[in-house]
């Protein structure tokens, strides 16, 4: 691709990345745009590769940077059998066309400069400030929220590097994580915490004891089914009798395990954090300022490491 003016080539800058948004910054600047019609942030980005763009190709001309950016806004010119026919090369489309269009604007106020000179469009400083002004603020049920979902989804991670090639459970670990992906990304997911529970239990059964669960699954297979009509409802009563199956086995076992089983918890990486989610650990739990040590009668079979 040449330019259209000098007829040297198009050099491709080095541009600037766009800011790393969170969704709910993302959310709040659509509200912004919605409320103000300001469109600041995408006329910074615009503007950014403007002034890259000139300094990589001088001489250039807006016909130019929109070949390069946006080849949909330019229709190149039908081949002509004129000797001269430079003078129909092609033409920019409609709403760049248009009078007072926000890329002539920008174009004519954009200096050459390339994105080392530029400005920073992401400011880390200011972005961790604004991090820590809302972590001040945040309700703790929404915070809680929050990490229930990071960890949840850490969990599947990690499963499904393990039981992603196991023919016997992968079909049933996908069914997991389709429920718990569905659930999560309705409003009210957070009275579905239960069967979240369940399922995620259900998916640490197939990590820790992956023979215990393809038995009962064989089990459940060969026990006639009552047809319900409802899917869902046969997958929660799936994970439930899988839950049923293990979890009294396993208070009991987190109850009379020696202190020295703690160590193989933190040696086996399949130990997952189920028991993030037992009544008994409390991330908000609050310690005495007197007394910041263990009481000597505490069992300490009662605490999991996470």
């Amino acid at each position: 691709m040449t330019m259209l003016e000098t007829g040297e080539p198009i050099y491709s800058p080095i541009t600037q990345e766009g800011p790393l948004l969170t969704e709910d910054l993302i959310k709040e600047t659509e509200e912004l745009v919605l409320r103000t019609g300001s469109v600041g942030a995408g006329c910074s980005q615009l503007l950014s590769d403007m002034q890259a763009f000139k300094a990589a190709n001088p001489g250039c001309i807006l016909e130019d940077f929109v070949r390069w950016i946006s080849p949909p806004d330019w229709t190149e010119a039908e081949p002509s059998n004129e000797v001269n026919s430079s003078v129909t090369r092609g033409q920019l489309s409609c709403r760049m066309k248009k009078e007072g269009n926000l890329w002539r604007e920008l174009w004519d106020t954009a200096k050459p400069l390339p994105t080392i000179k530029q400005t920073p469009l992401f400011d880390e400083d200011l972005a961790v400030e604004g991090i820590l002004n809302y972590l001040e603020d945040i309700p703790t049920c929404e915070l809680f929220q929050q990490l229930f979902v990071s960890l949840l989804s850490l969990g599947f991670t990690i499963a499904e590097e393990k039981l992603s090639g196991n023919e016997s459970l992968s079909k049933l670990f996908y069914d997991c994580k389709d429920y718990v992906v569905a659930t999560c990304q309705k409003s009210v997911w957070n009275d579905k915490m239960e069967d979240l529970c369940q399922v995620y239990e259900t998916v640490e059964k197939m990590v820790v004891t992956p023979e215990e669960v393809i038995k009962t699954i064989k089990q459940a297979e060969e026990t006639p089914a009552i047809e319900n009509g409802n899917g869902s409802s046969e997958l929660k009563r799936r994970f439930k009798k899988l839950s049923l199956n293990f979890g009294g086995k396993d208070k009991q076992q987190h109850r009379k395990s020696p202190p020295k089983d703690r160590k193989d918890s933190v040696d086996n990486p399949s130990r997952s954090f189920a028991s993030f989610f037992d009544s008994k650990s409390s991330i908000f739990s609050k310690i005495s300022p007197k007394n910041l040590s263990p009481p000597s009668s505490l069992d300490e079979s009662d605490w999991t490491l996470v």
